[in-house]
């Protein structure tokens, strides 16, 4: 005779035996085709100038979060689809943000705060860093 407890122990020792084997695989079938759905293969690659480049790129960055750098890296690679087309073919992603001291034309030196982006045209599948000067007070 097995009791609760006893039914309760061994569901808990070994979880599989709650689904037969056939659902199972079903289930896992049906995870890996919506993995597959999520994210595409597509065969883009880095060269290895451009995985120096991206590198280098994130070491520095420190706003940009793991999607934008996913995006950024599949730009690179190749992808042009645009994640958000009806904004424009132009996206920016601000890689990071840094508190500096600049010398200024009158040789006094100013506290700025210095944002650079990532700006990467889907049109022309051209892409560059630029920096953006502001003043800490904004």
């Amino acid at each position: 005779m097995i009791t609760d407890k006893q039914t309760i122990n061994n569901t808990m020792q070994s979880p599989q035996t709650l689904l037969p084997p056939a659902q199972l695989t079903h289930l896992n079938s049906d995870q890996q085709q919506q993995q597959t759905k999520e994210v595409p293969k597509k065969g883009l690659s880095l060269t290895r100038e451009q995985m120096v480049e991206a590198q280098d790129m994130f070491k520095t960055s420190n706003k940009v979060t793991r999607p934008e750098k996913a995006l950024i890296l599949g730009f690179m690679a190749g992808s042009r689809e645009n994640p958000c087309p009806q904004n424009g073919p132009i996206v920016s992603i601000k890689l990071s943000e840094i508190l500096e001291t600049l010398p200024q034309p009158d040789g006094i030196f100013k506290a700025i705060i210095t944002d650079t982006y990532f700006v990467m045209n889907y049109d022309t599948g051209q892409w560059k860093r630029i920096k953006k000067y502001r003043d800490p007070a904004e």
